[in-house]
């Protein structure tokens, strides 16, 4: 059975409202939509010497912990530690929604591209770091703290990947 799109129930709503300071329930996620929210994306590299455990027809047990541990690195630590840091600033995170639901805000690979960390490979689906490969967990949040834009990075990989075709 396919189960892709997932259905809209899958997560909560979000919602803009006229509100100082966005708030959340499990059923939705309340943004302010009078304040000027910047998008963030962070890069949590998976480690490279677990993922070579893995052969392409036998699953490594280390290779999967290691790649669940950035997703427990990003909800135990990396998302809470951003968001008290903010608020400590007088400013506010909003990130994924609850730590058993997964998604962001925003798409995290469309984050990765568009804030210059990574390009998108040839199928993509792959979202690829210059400096660290593909093994990398992609994640996002929305800040109300001003910052400035970032850009695309171009370093040949998405050119690179049409020549290649590996994978």
């Amino acid at each position: 059975m396919n189960n892709w799109p997932p259905p809209l129930a899958a997560g909560p709503k979000i919602d803009f409202e006229n509100v100082p300071v966005g708030y959340e329930t499990p059923e939705r996620k309340v943004l302010p939509d009078a304040v000027n929210l910047h998008e963030v994306g962070v890069m949590i590299p998976m480690a490279k010497e677990a993922w070579r455990t893995a052969m392409p027809d036998a699953p490594s047990g280390v290779a999967q912990a290691s790649n669940i541990s950035r997703y427990r690195m990003w909800t135990c630590s990396v998302q809470p530690g951003v968001q008290a840091f903010l608020k400590g600033l007088g400013y506010n995170g909003y990130g994924y929604p609850y730590p058993d639901m997964s998604g962001g805000l925003v798409p995290a690979q469309a984050s990765a591209v568009l804030g210059g960390v990574a390009e998108i490979g040839r199928h993509s689906e792959a979202t690829i770091s210059p400096e660290f490969g593909a093994n990398m967990g992609y994640y996002s949040f929305l800040t109300d703290l001003p910052m400035a834009d970032d850009n695309p990075v171009d370093a040949g990989i998405f050119r690179f990947c049409h020549s290649c075709k590996k994978c």
